[in-house]
């Protein structure tokens, strides 16, 4: 970084120079700055940046918003951790489910340890509509525990969560028929008779 003018973006990005490009992010005078920090963050598929793009899912500006999401997409997998944890905050939780949405099925047994184990009725009720956005079969065995939860938002979150995976939700439904667990074996026939709604 330059003493007086912005950082420089492309040469911090030309050394993968990410301590410097994770301080540009903070670059509150000029929002392109922003913005191409986060993109390059991204491109470099900085790990260690990933608390530091979550927190620009908040910025002033759309773009750099849209543009940290991006990275974190980009970032994949190793950003699973950080962005379930993000569920607990209520100024991100929203974007931070769009992001595990397209980041995908890797995102979904720390989703379904939310549902199952989160502290915060928000951040359990985020993480089965999240699951439901990805739309896949393996998700059903916790959403089926959100469906048992004692908040009624989460339980209508992972019953709906159920309904958008569809169909492809009816085999691990049957599958839990037969679980030793006796509420589980009842909320799967109460899923699948909704699904008979």
């Amino acid at each position: 970084m330059g003493l007086f003018g912005p950082p420089d973006v492309s040469q911090l990005k030309s050394k993968k120079n990410v301590k410097g490009l994770i301080k540009a992010l903070s670059y509150q005078k000029d929002w392109r700055v922003r913005e191409l920090a986060a993109r390059a963050l991204g491109e470099l598929g900085a790990v260690e940046a990933v608390d530091a793009l979550i927190e620009k899912l908040r910025d002033y500006s759309e773009v750099v918003e849209n543009t940290a999401a991006d990275a974190l997409i980009e970032i994949g997998p190793p950003a699973i951790d950080g962005l379930v944890s993000a569920l607990a905050d209520p100024d991100r939780r929203e974007y931070v489910s769009h992001v595990l949405v397209d980041i995908g099925k890797e995102s979904i047994p720390a989703l379904g340890e939310v549902v199952e184990k989160g502290w915060f009725v928000n951040a359990r009720k985020y993480a089965a509509w999240t699951l439901g956005k990805i739309g896949d079969p393996s998700a059903v065995a916790a959403l089926l525990k959100g469906v048992l939860d004692e908040d009624s938002q989460v339980r209508k979150a992972a019953a709906k969560a159920m309904l958008e995976i569809g169909d492809e939700a009816l085999a691990p439904l049957n599958d839990a028929l037969k679980d030793e667990d006796k509420k589980i074996r009842q909320a799967a026939e109460w899923a699948i008779s909704s699904f008979n709604e």
